[in-house]
């Protein structure tokens, strides 16, 4: 007997390991668990109104996401892996700074059609681990947590009916395979264009600002480093270029007393 499973702690589930019908699902993340489950209980009919967080929550396209949004819960993402229908939702949406808001209470169900056959969630409900899924190139899925700033959190594949949760890959692939950007999250940016650099990645120079966190990033060497927020999450900018694709990379963070910004997100231009 587990309790607390997809967001309720006060509801006790009879789990069994992943698994029902030929469809199964395994974790090779501790944070991330997976159960067998049929049933979907039903949620919180969570508030996400606030601007902050209305976009964080999709209207269901796959009858799987509406059923889903049918038990009460906020649909967050739907995409087909395999031969599955995965939906991401929650329960919980906490509006915070610089627009950002907080997705809690997260979960990803696991079925084939509207059929409910297994679920990804976390051991600790009020958590921010599962946010959205976002397809990768090639086939496989991105878990993004659900944090006020925002982070992936594993991989996802499927096979002859079994979805695995594995850790982040080293590389993604983009632009048809022309271009592959190294798993550079969370490091801060001084390691993160060297590793950009050694994939094939050159930085393109920027002109310097007057004043303010390019600047300071510019005198450090970083010339790549296109605009920086003043405020919030002091968001700045780079751009490098690869194989006739450009990529454009966030960092978030002050540059000060020996801390450097860290990489929270890229996306690549196909020219």
């Amino acid at each position: 007997m587990r309790t607390g499973i997809i967001g309720i702690s006060a509801l006790a589930l009879l789990v069994t390991p992943a698994g029902a019908a030929g469809i199964s699902a395994t974790s090779q993340v501790p944070a991330i668990l997976a159960a067998a489950l049929t049933d979907l209980p039903p949620g919180p009919n969570p508030n996400a109104s606030d601007p902050n967080c209305a976009d964080q929550v999709i209207a269901p396209q796959t009858d799987a996401g509406r059923m889903v949004a049918s038990r009460g819960w906020a649909v967050t993402s739907e995409t087909a892996l395999g031969g599955l229908q995965l939906v991401s939702f929650a329960g919980s949406f906490t509006p915070g700074t610089s627009g950002s808001c907080a997705v809690a209470q997260g979960n990803v169900g696991v079925f084939a059609g509207n059929q409910l056959h297994a679920l990804l969630y976390t051991a600790n409900p009020t958590d921010t681990l599962i946010g959205a899924l976002r397809p990768l190139e090639g086939g496989n899925v991105r878990l993004w947590g659900g944090d006020y700033l925002r982070a992936p959190v594993a991989d996802l594949a499927a096979g002859d009916g079994t979805l695995t949760v594995t850790p982040l890959a080293a590389a993604e692939t983009l632009c048809s395979g022309a271009v592959s950007v190294p798993n550079v999250y969370g490091q801060p940016i001084t390691e993160a264009r060297t590793a950009l650099i050694a994939a094939g990645w050159q930085p393109l120079p920027q002109p310097r600002e007057e004043f303010g966190q390019q600047a300071d990033l510019f005198d450090l060497g970083i010339t790549e480093a296109v605009s920086c927020s003043g405020t919030g999450f002091a968001y700045c900018a780079y751009a490098y270029a690869a194989n006739g694709a450009e990529l454009s990379l966030v960092t978030a963070g002050e540059l000060y007393d020996g801390a450097i910004p860290s990489v929270t997100s890229y996306a690549a231009t196909c020219l």
